[in-house]
């Protein structure tokens, strides 16, 4: 989508050698959008320990970055987002991300809103998240 593109190519978007692997094999189509990130290595400090927890080696790979320099990571996993309560990281969900965009400045109403309602759609977000997204772009406008 246009959209993902311009957040790729205008903000700090960052991935592991791990997780494009994934991402490959999973969307091949999107090949070049993928290369657009910024693409780190695995940093090996507490990668086997995240593995030894049942993480697959991409998130393994983002958790190690979230430990060792905070960096935040978007994710739908509910298991990296339960590590992330448990640890205290800074992990968000998809909408969060839009909501912050929203915030930033970085999206209008009328876009966050068609986002939001889309994310509902491929139920990537509950009814009472859809709800408390909104009413955030209500208290703006």
């Amino acid at each position: 989508e246009e959209l993902i593109g311009s957040i790729i190519r205008d903000t700090n978007i960052f991935i592991t050698h791990d997780v494009l692997k994934e991402l490959l094999y999973r969307f091949p189509e999107e090949k070049k959008l993928f290369h657009q990130v910024t693409i780190f290595p695995r940093l090996n400090i507490n990668f086997e320990h995240y593995i030894r927890l049942g993480f697959d080696a991409a998130d393994a790979s983002l958790l190690e970055y979230n430990k060792k320099k905070g960096w935040p990571i978007v994710t739908e996993d509910h298991k990296m987002l339960a590590e992330g309560v448990a640890k205290k990281a800074a992990l968000m969900q998809l909408g969060d991300y839009v909501g912050a965009l929203l915030l930033n400045g970085y999206l209008d109403g009328r876009r966050f809103q068609q986002l939001i309602k889309t994310l509902r759609q491929m139920r990537n977000i509950t009814k009472r998240k859809e709800k408390e997204l909104l009413a955030v772009r209500h208290r703006l406008y």
